[in-house]
């Protein structure tokens, strides 16, 4: 889910002065690595997964803001950490693995929103989320800068449509040093199950095709799929990509309802 509020301009155009997009996490059925470069980038891959809601809730988001207090990047999160930047041109890579805010720097990057006109008389402000335990397995990095990127876009009044942002991410992952693929920003940005392929090329063109559930189905696995974690966590990307949806995730040994987002 996404939205954004508009000021007027200078020019008496409407700009978007807000953007907040909100979105779920993903399970994969089948498909995981054939996502990942190299592979991606040399032969088709074709991941089966679907986005789920934890505990009724989107459990990742972020909201990206216009400012006129000041004039450089302000960067936030839920572990109330916080940077601010008033020099764009340090905004730069490679960054370090233990920069907290290497995720959102390189969302800024690959947007190119730190070169757009707005930010010559305005500020930025950026806060993130994620409702999830880290290391999961959920996908719930891609699906964050998913989110950052969708809402930089939205702030530019650039092309924010789906398959754009999952392949901007793609770009940022590989930034950020995690490799990752295409596979968990697009279980997040499309609704329910779909099976998703992609065909090399200048840039990764994607297929998604939505899997129509009957109620049926939905019910079964709202009923019988169990998401769990233990506190194990798994931070090694490539091994992130190759977890089965059948593998059950414990959340210190308590039971995490879900839905499947529709």
């Amino acid at each position: 889910e996404s939205s954004s509020s508009a000021t007027t301009s200078s020019n008496g155009n409407l700009r978007p002065k807000k953007a907040v997009v909100e979105l779920p996490v993903r399970v994969d059925f089948v498909g995981g690595w054939s996502d990942t470069p190299p592979w991606s980038l040399e032969r088709p891959g074709c991941v089966l997964n679907m986005a789920i809601s934890l505990e009724g809730r989107l459990p990742v988001g972020a909201t990206t803001e216009a400012t006129e207090d000041h004039h450089g990047v302000l960067i936030e999160d839920d572990a109330d950490r916080k940077v601010y930047i008033d020099d764009l041109s340090s905004i730069s890579c490679p960054f370090k693995e233990d920069d907290p805010f290497r995720l959102v720097k390189s969302a800024l990057i690959v947007t190119g929103i730190l070169g757009h006109e707005m930010l010559s008389t305005s500020g930025l402000k950026i806060r993130t989320w994620a409702n999830v335990p880290r290391g999961s397995g959920l996908g719930t990095s891609s699906i964050l800068a998913a989110a950052v990127v969708k809402c930089l876009f939205q702030l530019m009044e650039d092309d924010g449509g789906d398959d754009n942002v999952a392949r901007a991410v793609l770009v940022v992952e590989q930034i950020m040093g995690t490799g990752g693929g295409w596979q968990d920003q697009i279980g997040g940005l499309y609704p329910g199950i779909k099976c998703t392929q992609s065909f090399p090329g200048q840039p990764l063109r994607l297929q998604v095709v939505p899997l129509l559930a009957s109620p049926q189905l939905i019910q079964e696995l709202e009923q019988r799929l169990l998401v769990v974690f233990t506190g194990q966590v798994s931070l090694h990307p490539l091994f992130l990509h190759g977890q089965s949806m059948f593998s059950f995730h414990r959340y210190k040994g308590q039971y995490v309802t879900y839905n499947i987002s529709r």
